[in-house]
């Protein structure tokens, strides 16, 4: 029995160093795998340092946008009021020039009228002229003309609208 327990005996050892030879292969790989881990964990730590620096580098960038964007919408208040100011001025200035426009066009009248009644009157000077070369003739002014005084001018409120005061 000896013998039998020491084939057994053998049989185990070499079961037991097999199982060693395996587990020592595997550990050999595990730490391998370690390695190749530490390693791939050491690149991932230095990504997330990089996306940090990055990720503070935008938040500043943002930050710096953000009160551009402020400063940039204040300007556009003030623009904005500047703007209904110049329309409010030019808006008066519309006004204003419609109102002598309109003055205008009340004065281009008037002359018009002075105008159109100093030809009457020419007209009647012309025809009393003619009647005094030809004194043969009478004549009376045609309807509507002034008659002219002993002067040979009619009365100055025939010719004008002289507003009385």
């Amino acid at each position: 029995m000896n013998l039998e327990a020491l084939d057994l005996l053998t049989q185990k050892i070499e079961k037991i160093l097999g199982t060693i030879r395996t587990l020592r292969s595997d550990n050999q790989r595990l730490q391998e795998a370690c390695l190749l881990a530490d390693g791939q964990v050491h690149l991932l730590e230095v990504q997330v340092q990089t996306m940090r620096g990055e990720n503070e580098r935008l938040s500043a960038d943002l930050e710096n946008k953000d009160a551009e964007a402020s400063n940039l919408r204040q300007e556009l208040s003030r623009k904005d009021l500047e703007i209904s100011s110049v329309r409010g001025e030019v808006d008066q200035r519309v006004v204003e020039l419609n109102r002598l426009q309109d003055t205008l066009r009340e004065k281009e009248q008037k002359i018009q009228a002075a105008a159109d009644r100093l030809e009457q009157v020419m007209n009647s000077l012309e025809l009393e002229l003619d009647v005094k070369v030809q004194p043969e003739k009478e004549q009376e002014p045609p309807q509507g003309m002034p008659l002219l005084d002993e002067t040979g001018f009619g009365a100055p409120s025939d010719l004008f609208d002289i507003p009385q005061r």
